[in-house]
């Protein structure tokens, strides 16, 4: 009998005290808050019946004196009504969500007739999300991943993104954690976060990630500041100045009026570069571009063409007509200067014009080689010269057979050789006797008939012995006769 009263107060007493054990919290859900990125635990209970506060656990990693793993509490709430706290204790360090998961539980508590903490079933363990976010530069893409939500199964995934300072907005939604925004906004800074949803109302948001959509820039200043003629080749002053994540630029050359192209060379990035095509074409037009390209491989701009002068010479009946085209660097009108060398000497300015592509000139009449310069000036005042084009005038002769010093037309009143072109002239006048009658190195002076002494010679034949170089440095001899007469 007395047994049979002891086990039934035995199991009264037991009863009772279960039935003071706090109830099983449970956690709602872990998040990052947006303001602080710090993390955010809710939860609630079934009863507050016996809940006199909670302990926050958070399972640490990498703390001394504590097990990886294990949960530690971080804070204790002494309040039954407060059902969300968000963490920013320093008891084991900071909470760090932004590097790694972190993952927590509930337990709640009340106090036995000690003071001691009586503590419920510890809740389920929840993990935030944790999200890492990478930017590519060539793909322009930003790579996302992010560990999955523990503590509910998650129904999908919400991706929100906003780019400098727009608000967010939802980018994708997705089962899957893994995700690619493919070209975002160049340049700019790009933030994401994760919210994953439990299907009961629930949801969790990951951590902020932050990315700069570094996008390669063309340069501010890509072009030539002259292409000009020197010697036997084309001399080109070029820039490539500015600009970012750029890998090189090209220098092409076309003489096919830019069908085809051949890269000359590889001006440096952000500076200034002089550079010589030996091989060009002087006598048609050549093309030059400047072409720059990103770390990417991709096209980042090509500059205003700039050529080469060409100037073309034909002889006229009287004078010489030149033609020439412009350069393609600088906008119209192109004012230039007209260059002349006689016979190899220095070049001398003959013209100056404010625009046109075409001019005449008079040659001197003793001119034997004549070559052409054209000089364009610039709009900074650079000048692009031409090639050089050059004519060849070959050596006339005239000797008249016979000459009357009283004849009416003044032309026939003397004897002389009439040339063109023509340098080292020398005429004389002699007898049948061999006596010279008659000498000069002008041929603008001619004989008038009259011996050294100024008395008239006889009418009759004479000998003339004519010499003179033409124009390609060949000397040239005569012998005639000329017959004087008085009429």
């Amino acid at each position: 009998m007395k047994r049979a009263v002891a086990l039934a107060f035995l199991l009264l007493w037991g009863r009772l005290v279960l039935g003071q054990t706090p109830p099983k919290a449970t956690i709602d859900s872990v998040t990052v808050d947006a303001a602080t990125g710090f993390p955010v635990i809710s939860w609630h209970v079934e009863s507050l019946e016996n809940v006199e506060g909670f302990d926050i656990k958070r399972h640490l990693f990498g703390v001394s004196g504590t097990v990886d793993g294990e949960p530690y509490t971080v804070q204790s709430i002494e309040d039954a009504g407060l059902f969300s706290f968000t963490d920013n204790s320093q008891t084991y360090g900071p909470a760090r969500p932004s590097a790694r998961p972190e993952a927590y539980r509930v337990v709640a508590y009340r106090y036995d007739q000690n003071g001691e903490k009586v503590f419920g079933l510890q809740s389920d363990r929840h993990q935030s999300i944790w999200l890492r976010a990478e930017y590519a530069t060539c793909p322009n893409t930003t790579s996302l991943a992010w560990t999955a939500y523990q503590g509910w199964p998650a129904q999908g995934y919400q991706v929100f993104h906003r780019a400098g300072a727009q608000e967010f907005s939802l980018l994708a939604t997705t089962a899957d954690t893994l995700f690619v925004h493919v070209a975002p906004g160049p340049n700019l800074p790009h933030e994401y976060f994760v919210r994953a949803l439990s299907g009961q109302g629930a949801s969790s948001s990951s951590n902020r990630a932050e990315v700069f959509s570094r996008q390669p820039v063309a340069p501010g200043l890509l072009g030539f500041d002259n292409a000009t003629v020197e010697g036997q080749g084309v001399r080109l002053s070029a820039r490539v100045e500015g600009g970012e994540l750029l890998s090189e630029a090209r220098l092409a050359r076309s003489s096919d009026g830019g069908a085809t192209w051949a890269v000359l060379a590889r001006p440096p990035l952000g500076q200034a570069s002089e550079h010589f095509d030996p091989e060009a074409e002087l006598d048609s037009e050549q093309l030059y571009q400047l072409e720059v390209f990103d770390i990417c491989g991709q096209s980042r701009g090509t500059s205003r063409m700039a050529s080469s002068i060409v100037l073309e010479a034909d002889k006229l009946d009287q004078g010489v007509a030149l033609a020439w085209t412009g350069q393609r660097l600088w906008d119209e009108p192109q004012p230039g200067r007209l260059l002349r060398s006689n016979d190899d000497g220095p070049f001398e300015q003959v013209a100056e014009f404010a625009d046109g592509r075409a001019a005449t000139d008079q040659p001197p009449a003793e001119a034997g080689k004549l070559c052409y310069r054209l000089a364009l000036d610039g709009p900074q005042g650079q000048a692009s010269h031409s090639n050089d084009a050059c004519l060849f005038f070959e050596a006339g002769v005239f000797v008249p057979n016979a000459f009357n010093p009283y004849s009416p037309l003044p032309i026939d009143r003397e004897f002389r050789a009439f040339v063109a072109f023509a340098q080292d002239f020398s005429l004389r006048v002699i007898d049948a006797g061999g006596f010279e009658l008659f000498s000069s190195q002008d041929p603008r002076q001619g004989w008038d008939g009259r011996k050294p002494d100024g008395s008239w010679a006889k009418e009759g034949v004479y000998i003339y012995l004519l010499s003179l170089t033409n124009s390609r440095g060949q000397t040239l001899a005569r012998t005639g006769t000329v017959t004087l007469f008085f009429d």
